[in-house]
């Protein structure tokens, strides 16, 4: 096909059938692009030899292409074959051309065919095979032709005499006549079914499977007009059990995903029911506050609280367990029972001893369960012990440090680099210190200081920590919750959270 016309009419003889046939190429679309092609080609030898090779002395009827390329003529060897498609060779673009047998005369015949195109029947006179003859013109607007009756006035039979007047008028309007006919033909027998074919192909690339096509005929374009039918009804038919498959398939995955989440839901409030919130508060009152928030609605972050002596010696831990969601949950269950174990049986004097105890427990659990080695079972921890009546207190820490600041400076007291159950055992020590009522002393998980935000996508990072320390280290316990919570909202922006985070805040009082 030429260019990139959605509808291709192309006139080529079958010299092994001895036929001449118009093929007629329809592109299909879908969504503006092109997905198929389907064609046919209607036999005009009949056609040619009743209509364009009249027995009319000196008339010769013929039919052009907008460029001029004649489509068909009385003389077989003058019709410029395969011009459509661009495919006649360089002999028949000069023989083929009407241009060429107009001697001069073309612009004229230029100008009566665009006025024929605006719906006019303009007839002038020119020179064609070097003959003066009158040139009637008239468009077939939908194949992009034009019919040209050429009248020979010399080889013509004319009618002589005082009624001559009357006789060319009664002979223009019966040509006129015979010329409308002509085109209502064509326009009946092929431009309309191909116009219903059009329609239907556009509307069947914007997904519209009942078209609406040709009634029935025994042709081509009836043949393709039902060929056309039968695979809009498959398209149709394929599509609606496709779309079937995809409902079904979404209500079972809404199903399911519903079903993860309830459980997710309820997972999530069986852990916050075993965070010591309560004990927390009964001991620390308003010098102290929590910020937890898991990334997946449960999560590997948990914090840890025990205090003995009626409150005067406590213990707080944030621990931060290796991956997060359900995974991250599954770890705090067994790192619990580590820790529950460990200050039951060594007490809460040593944070260090607490963690080396828990080590040892976590690698017996990871040791009986056979977990894979690709597992993550590794965990960060810092405990910090506090004697209220001594004024003092110890820290122990795997990878979570403990920062201490009053507004003016920040402290920070670095834990060992190994986290619990790491591949190689970590050294824990404890680090004591006497408690300042002017401090408040913080436990920070990685995922507050690992948080991607800015216009870079960076962490949050320990500097910045340490500055929004010493801002609002001086306020209230709870003004510097909402703070610390919107300093980190601030810089996240628009980045998804990263990890679990926990902020474990207290002063001794």
């Amino acid at each position: 096909m030429a260019g990139e016309r959605d509808l291709v009419v192309n006139v080529n003889p079958d010299a092994e059938l001895g036929v001449t046939r118009v093929w007629v190429n329809v592109v299909v679309r879908r969504a503006g692009e092109a997905v198929g092609l389907a064609g046919t080609g209607l036999d005009l030898s009949r056609f040619l030899e009743e209509f364009v090779r009249a027995d009319e002395a000196g008339v010769d009827p013929l039919i052009v292409d907008a460029d001029g390329a004649i489509q068909a003529h009385p003389d077989p060897d003058r019709i410029a074959y395969g011009s459509a498609a661009g495919l006649e060779s360089a002999g028949q673009e000069s023989e083929g051309s009407l241009d060429a047998a107009l001697e001069g005369d073309a612009g004229a015949l230029t100008a009566a065919m665009a006025r024929a195109g605006a719906g006019a029947i303009p007839v002038i006179t020119a020179n064609l095979d070097g003959r003066p003859q009158r040139l009637a013109v008239t468009a077939v607007p939908a194949l992009d032709w034009y019919v040209i009756s050429a009248v020979d006035l010399e080889a013509a039979t004319v009618l002589e005499g005082p009624w001559l007047q009357s006789a060319a008028l009664a002979g223009g309007v019966t040509l006129l006549v015979l010329m409308g006919g002509f085109a209502w033909g064509v326009d009946r027998l092929i431009l309309r079914p191909l116009r219903s074919l059009q329609y239907s192909a556009t509307a069947l690339a914007e997904g519209d499977y009942r078209v609406a096509l040709p009634e029935s005929r025994r042709d081509e374009i009836g043949d393709l007009g039902q060929a056309f039918g039968s695979m809009a009804e498959q398209v149709a038919e394929h599509t609606s059990r496709l779309e079937e498959g995809v409902r079904q398939r979404t209500r079972e995955l809404e199903t399911a995903n519903r079903r993860i989440q309830d459980s997710i839901n309820y997972a999530a409030l069986i852990q916050r029911a075993l965070l010591p919130d309560g004990r927390l508060t009964e001991t620390l009152g308003p010098d102290h506050f929590i910020l937890w928030h898991p990334r997946d609605g449960v999560g590997g972050d948990f914090y840890l609280f025990r205090s003995e002596a009626g409150g005067d010696r406590f213990l707080v831990g944030a621990v931060d367990c290796a991956g997060h969601g359900v995974p991250g949950a599954l770890m705090t269950m067994l790192a619990r029972t580590a820790f529950d174990e460990a200050m039951t049986t060594l007490g809460i004097d040593s944070p260090a001893a607490l963690l080396r105890r828990a080590d040892e427990t976590l690698r017996e659990m990871v040791r009986q369960s056979a977990m894979p080695e690709s597992v993550a079972t590794n965990l960060d921890a810092g405990l910090v012990c506090v004697d209220r009546t001594a004024g003092r207190l110890r820290f122990a820490g795997a990878r979570i440090a403990l920062h201490a600041s009053d507004g003016a400076e920040v402290q920070e007291l670095a834990p060992a680099r190994r986290a619990l159950c790491d591949r190689r055992q970590g050294e824990y020590t404890d680090q004591s210190h006497p408690t300042d009522p002017r401090m408040t002393y913080y436990l920070v998980t990685d995922g507050y200081l690992d948080q991607a935000g800015g216009d870079h996508g960076f962490g949050f990072g320990n500097t910045r920590f340490r500055e929004l320390l010493r801002d609002h280290a001086r306020r209230p316990m709870a003004e510097q919750a909402t703070a610390l919570e919107e300093a980190l909202s601030s810089y996240r922006g628009d980045h998804e959270q990263r990890d679990d985070i926990t902020v474990l805040a207290f002063r001794v009082t």
